[in-house]
């Protein structure tokens, strides 16, 4: 690599709205990393950075700093991709592929921060990883050390080429439970999809008759419409095939729906998948839906109605065993998994009429196409289940932290002097937290206290 920093990787900063579900773990006020790839201006980062946000700015290395807009979300890879509010004026980083970094082989980490923040690791692994609701990654890119300033780094090959973009802080980075701390980056292979369909939908020349319009939809179930091109019920009864129609520019909007209060919005029609299994108030969310569709419009819900159907045959206790944890868990946070069971009184206690129920009921095996899916989340939850009550946690809180460096590389060189083996580790730019034995947990407040000075108070 040159030996310039390049000029690709800039700061991310991001304020989610007030009420964000996110804010319980990520905070409101959120700062990582992002990674220019074109020369219009977008910029992938890692979406946990940018969900529910309020306001969004990127700043270059020179200093200059821009409004940018949220385009995408990817749910299945994690990749947030923004869009500059202006010419940012920088070389776009060239992108590779997971292949061009094998195990072992030197990388670059590059968060936000210049050649200072930048660190030398190496590929420690390249395997499947599931965390999250349905988030499941064929080829995880796991390297160590670990960086402190992961999200949304860009990990960058010996040929300069951008191959991963940082997602987590992880104790195993290498496969059997080794623990070895490293890093988690997502492949930037699983971008060039989306990038792909966003190229597509900027060249698709836009038709400006009803002849074009019916022509280019001859062979389509369903089409989108910019918003300024005209489309008349008689051109939508021409289009034989096409069942669906919707109109671009409408907008997007976030909201908390365990506290919003929607107005009569007008709206023809709502889609909630896997949305009242989720909130803690699931008749505020009926409420707000009656209230925002126009007379005669359309609810279409897809949720659980038997999350223990989630089994495998013959019956596996460990799974069986960690479908229970998850319920139980799922209605300590105020959610209920089998939400399909209520809804339909639900729905008729606010004026709904049911005019359809169908269940969706499906079985797989090896051999199918989504075979993959079960099995990793099957294999990886079960080595991941565990129990483990002979533990503590010891933290260091403060907001001195974002401008003294080294507070986290002191705390950990202290633990290790006592001989206090590091389980687990959490971040955050005003918190380090360290899970350890409970056997030590004194020893290391102890040690910790004193380091820093602690003991008179």
């Amino acid at each position: 690599m040159s030996d310039r920093f390049p000029p690709s990787v800039v700061r991310v900063k991001t304020k989610a709205i007030p009420d964000a579900r996110s804010n319980r773990n990520l905070g409101q006020n959120r700062e990582g990393t992002g990674v220019v790839i074109d020369e219009l201006g977008h910029i992938v980062t890692i979406g946990y950075l940018v969900i529910e946000a309020e306001s969004i700015e990127v700043t270059t290395q020179d200093n200059r700093t821009v409004p940018a807009s949220l385009i995408g979300y990817d749910h299945a890879s994690g990749f947030g991709l923004l869009r500059s509010g202006a010419q940012l004026g920088v070389k776009p980083m060239r992108m590779g592929q997971a292949a061009d970094v094998g195990v072992r082989d030197p990388v670059m980490i590059l968060p936000a921060g210049g050649r200072d923040a930048a660190s030398i690791a190496y590929v420690i692994s390249k395997r499947k990883f599931s965390a999250g609701w349905e988030y499941l990654l064929e080829s995880a890119i796991f390297t160590a050390p670990p960086t402190l300033q992961w999200a949304g780094a860009a990990l960058v090959s010996r040929e300069g080429k951008l191959v991963g973009i940082g997602s987590l802080l992880v104790r195993e980075t290498l496969e059997g439970g080794a623990q070895v701390p490293g890093n988690m980056f997502v492949p930037i292979d699983l971008l060039k999809p989306i990038l792909a369909e966003i190229d597509a939908d900027m060249t698709i020349r836009r038709p400006t008759t009803d002849a074009e319009v019916i022509e280019m939809a001859k062979d389509a179930d369903g089409i989108i419409m910019h918003g300024s091109v005209p489309l008349s019920r008689d051109t939508i009864s021409k289009m034989k095939r096409v069942k669906v129609v919707a109109r671009t520019g409408v907008g997007v909007d976030t909201v908390d729906l365990d506290t919003a209060t929607l107005d009569p919005l007008g709206f023809d029609a709502s889609f909630c998948r896997w949305v009242a299994c989720f909130v803690t108030h699931p008749e505020r969310l009926v409420q707000n839906l009656a209230r925002a569709l126009a007379p005669g419009g359309r609810a279409v819900f897809q949720e659980y109605v038997d999350y223990r159907s989630w089994r495998t045959s013959p019956p596996a206790p460990v799974h069986e065993r960690f479908v229970e944890e998850v319920i139980a868990s799922w209605r300590d946070s105020g959610g209920e998994p089998d939400i399909a069971q209520q809804l339909p009184s639900l729905l008729v206690a606010h004026g709904f009429r049911i005019e359809q129920l169908t269940p969706l009921v499906f079985c797989t095996r090896p051999g199918d196409a989504v075979w993959p899916w079960p099995k990793a989340f099957i294999e990886i939850g079960a080595e991941r289940f565990t129990v483990d009550d002979d533990i503590a946690k010891v933290s260091l809180v403060g907001a001195g932290m974002k401008s003294h460096p080294g507070v986290a590389a002191d705390m950990f060189d202290v633990l290790a002097a006592e001989g206090i083996n590091i389980e687990m580790i959490s971040t955050s730019p005003i918190r380090v937290s360290c899970v350890i034995r409970r056997s030590g947990g004194e020893r290391a407040l102890q040690a910790v206290h004193t380091r820093f000075g602690l003991d008179a108070s």
